[in-house]
């Protein structure tokens, strides 16, 4: 659930989407065409925000999870990385 409300977020299709069902409600119920352009333009503005938040959290995610499947499979094998880079067989 919470991958497919990220990839909903961070979807262009579905912001367009958004501006499109606000911009005609606006006009149904009669508001002036300069707010108009003003609340899609923030509408605009939070989409954009918001993808960059949720795509960078899907690669810190990705980062980690590799970072500690590489880490695993070195403890299974013995090897242990000092903090200078240099490995040792910890048997």
């Amino acid at each position: 659930m919470r991958d497919a409300v990220k990839n909903l977020f961070s979807d262009k299709s579905f912001w367009a989407a958004v501006i499109s069902l606000v911009t005609s409600i606006l006009i149904a119920f009669n508001v002036p065409q300069g707010s108009i352009e003003q609340i899609t333009a923030i509408i605009t503005a939070a989409s954009t925000f918001i993808a960059y938040i949720v795509s960078n959290g899907i690669q810190s995610a990705a980062y980690i999870k590799a970072d500690a499947q590489i880490k695993t499979a070195q403890i299974s094998k013995g090897i242990q990385e000092k903090e200078d880079g240099t490995c040792t067989n910890i048997y």
